[in-house]
């Protein structure tokens, strides 16, 4: 029979009688994570609610239709170049095509981001987020500009690809079970969501290898600083990648107002 000892303390018990276990509980509620997760269920309920589900034939994550998507601020070549709406590269990475990839996301959120933004604080795990989706959606206006995305699932793609490197980068300070799950883990998240990005017309494998591309180079750069290297790699190659960073985005935009064919409604 098993003792309290040999139990996982979170299955102990009522958490809310515990005052230290009661605000980890309320700090956890409180983090970037579980407001991006709010927000995406609020945003995704409210399209459903209010323009009802499309056919599973069309949406196979089971959710709005193509126009609904547009309409709350989807990605679209087409509305960002002729319209001017630049601000579909940031709404897009609060919106899911459906309650399948909702359910991929909060597996991600709440198995990953919590931990990781717990290690990196906030502030970090904002930014790769953001840098990582804007990186993914613009690959995705070049290579697809006749598409509608969402790219929530990319951004957070970009969280993993990051953190994976970091679990490289700390492989001799981790005991082998706890990084064959962590690689387990987010190799089952990235899997999930490129074979979602396969069936599903509204998720594109694009922006999920520029989102992984950007998350690779920012989890070397933030790992290089930190690491046990000399003072000339850890300032050096830091710089250097931060350099290839904005490259990517300069180039990127570039790319799609100049050579980028990208279709209108009419045509």
């Amino acid at each position: 029979m098993q003792t309290n000892q040999e139990l996982c303390p979170a299955c102990i018990g009522n958490p809310f009688q515990d005052p230290q276990r009661r605000r980890e509980l309320l700090h956890s509620c409180l983090t970037f994570s579980m407001v991006l997760l709010a927000v995406q269920a609020l945003l995704l309920l409210l399209m459903i609610t209010s323009n009802g589900m499309d056919s599973f034939t069309t949406n196979p994550a089971w959710g709005p239709s193509k126009a609904t998507l547009l309409s709350w601020g989807a990605l679209n070549a087409d509305k960002v170049m002729h319209c001017a709406e630049l601000w579909r590269l940031f709404t897009s990475l609060w919106l899911n095509a459906g309650l399948i990839q909702l359910g991929m996301n909060l597996f991600g959120i709440l198995r990953i981001g919590l931990f990781v933004e717990y290690r990196w604080r906030w502030m970090r795990y904002a930014a790769i987020y953001f840098l990582c989706g804007v990186a993914g959606g613009l690959l995705s206006l070049i290579l697809q500009p006749a598409s509608v995305s969402v790219c929530s699932s990319n951004a957070l793609c970009g969280i993993v690809a990051a953190y994976t490197v970091e679990v490289m980068f700390t492989w001799y300070k981790t005991e082998r079970f706890q990084r064959v799950v962590t690689l387990l883990i987010c190799v089952m998240f990235l899997s999930g969501s490129v074979f979602f990005a396969i069936i599903d017309p509204y998720i594109d494998n694009s922006a999920m290898f520029g989102s992984g591309v950007i998350g690779i180079l920012l989890g070397c750069y933030y790992s290089l600083i930190e690491s046990d290297f000399n003072l000339y790699i850890k300032t050096h190659v830091p710089n250097t990648i931060l350099v290839i960073v904005t490259c990517y985005f300069v180039v990127g935009v570039t790319v799609f107002y100049v050579l980028v064919p990208v279709p209108t409604k009419n045509q």
